[in-house]
């Protein structure tokens, strides 16, 4: 199934989705010429040698002509419930409380860039992405970011891939997101 092939490292389905040739129009057009690959961090601060699903992505993605580099710029300052354990939209932590859980990681690195790939493995409701996303414009307010997920979550084991989609997640005062989704 892919979900559990992303959850263990194992991307054929990336790599399938990127070789697909509606996808790399869509990439193509979606990834700006100077863009640095963001990993978004999972529920959990990060134990050497463990799983990165989002971050073993960005290599796939980089491998496959996509990013300039990966930044690992955001980090969990400690471990959140798994959104994807919670069975209903009301039980899962909402922007704010991801935002306290997250923190950027004082790097250096090149700030030529053009603009910021947010990176996950799955987005259900967007606000892991949301909260990542206001992190980042509290630092780089004049730069693009925006977010690339090989699969678009609903509810339920995962077993196909569908046609890549472009969208937008509104963030609401309430902490709550909604997603959207077309093709162009």
């Amino acid at each position: 199934m892919i979900t559990n092939d992303a959850k263990y490292g194992r991307n054929k389905h990336v790599e399938y989705y990127l070789s697909n040739s509606d996808t790399k129009v869509l990439l193509d057009d979606f990834f700006d010429e100077n863009s640095i690959l963001v990993p978004i961090p999972k529920s959990a601060p990060f134990v050497s040698g463990a799983l990165w699903p989002s971050d073993e992505i960005c290599q796939v993605l980089q491998r496959n002509g996509y990013g300039t580099s990966i930044v690992h710029l955001i980090r969990r300052k400690y471990a959140v419930k798994k959104a994807h354990l919670q069975t209903s939209a009301n039980d899962r932590l909402k922007v704010p409380e991801h935002r306290a859980s997250l923190e950027l990681e004082p790097t250096l690195f090149d700030r030529s860039f053009k603009s910021i790939i947010l990176v996950d493995d799955f987005v259900t409701q967007g606000r892991t992405s949301t909260a990542c996303y206001h992190e980042l414009t509290d630092v780089y307010p004049d730069v693009k970011i925006k977010l690339f997920a090989p699969v678009r979550r609903e509810f339920g084991e995962i077993n196909k891939v569908f046609l890549p989609k472009r969208g937008k997640i509104a963030s609401y005062a309430s902490g709550k997101t909604h997603t959207s989704h077309y093709v162009p």
